[in-house]
């Protein structure tokens, strides 16, 4: 695992973005290869995550994906004499205590995911500086922020097409026939559902219980279910911290959702079988030949 010399540069003039993980292959795979943004467990670091909590999946799924593993931006506890111990998070539950969660894991009803705007303008940054990214990975609070920020833009996105339809509607008749270059007034099927580019997700370990107030759209009913982006759930049958059926209902909430659950717990699963699972999700969006000619790493 390595930085190209370019990317450290650039990841360098970010600030705060000054710690991720680039797994990279040969460039002639890489080129054909999905390019995904992985997003650690609370109170981990993305070089935790790339080196142990996601090794074996990079490692199998190598011919077809490239991970990116991000830091969280808020800093739960430092570690300057051992990065690897250092604990991250995407947002906070208590405003007080970052460590504190087991005080509100269980809660059903919605309350404050603090930082979590802050950490929708980091994602935004990374993003648009180190992009493009085919999909998003998560893995438990990595999977909940990925699932409210996907979510969020899909909703501007909504927004901004029901805006522009409105004033296509209310311009007023002219007798010179409108341009219909792509440049000036691009269809629906031209522009991309997700600003970023995103077009799919993988929640690994998440739940919708309890939701963020401050976002209080977010899987509010079942007529807020979340469509035009194709979605793998992954969860454990002996998962004692996040039960599946708390997975089960967020994955209810997706309208193209795949649900795979697996034997262990609250783990990112990384088996031969596990990677069976993802690589057949991945291939819908390689091309036709890349998909055919590989197989999953033993």
């Amino acid at each position: 695992f390595w930085l190209t010399s370019a990317a450290a540069r650039a990841a360098s003039r970010l600030g705060a973005l000054d710690s991720f993980v680039l797994c990279r292959a040969p460039a002639s795979m890489a080129e054909r290869r999905l390019r995904i943004l992985a997003l650690h467990g609370g109170y981990q670091n993305g070089k935790v995550f790339d080196a142990m909590r996601t090794k074996d999946l990079q490692r199998r799924l190598r011919s077809v994906a490239e991970f990116v593993c991000l830091d969280g931006p808020i800093l739960a506890t430092a570690s300057p004499k051992d990065p690897l111990a250092e604990r991250r998070s995407w947002f906070n539950w208590d405003a007080e205590d970052p460590c504190r969660f087991e005080d509100y894991i269980y809660r059903s009803e919605p309350f404050t995911w603090h930082g979590l705007e802050d950490t929708f303008a980091y994602l935004d940054k990374f993003i648009e500086e180190h992009g493009p990214f085919d999909g998003i990975l998560g893995f438990s609070q990595g999977a909940e922020c990925a699932s409210v920020y996907l979510d969020q833009y899909l909703r501007q996105e909504e927004r901004h097409e029901a805006a522009s339809s409105a004033r296509e509607s209310s311009a007023a008749p002219s007798c010179e026939p409108r341009s219909t270059s792509s440049e000036t007034s691009p269809s629906r099927a031209q522009r991309p559902r997700f600003r970023h580019g995103i077009r799919f997700l993988i929640l690994v370990g998440a739940f919708l219980h309890p939701r963020p107030a401050n976002f209080p759209k977010y899987c509010a009913d079942a007529a807020a279910r979340i469509s035009g982006i194709p979605s793998l759930h992954v969860f454990g049958e002996g998962d004692e911290y996040v039960n599946p059926s708390r997975s089960q209902e967020l994955a209810g909430m997706y309208e193209a959702a795949q649900v795979y659950c697996h034997s262990k717990g609250h783990i990112v699963p990384q088996s031969g079988e596990d990677c069976k699972v993802y690589k057949a999700f991945l291939e819908r969006f390689l091309p036709r030949a890349h998909a055919q000619a590989t197989g999953p790493k033993r």
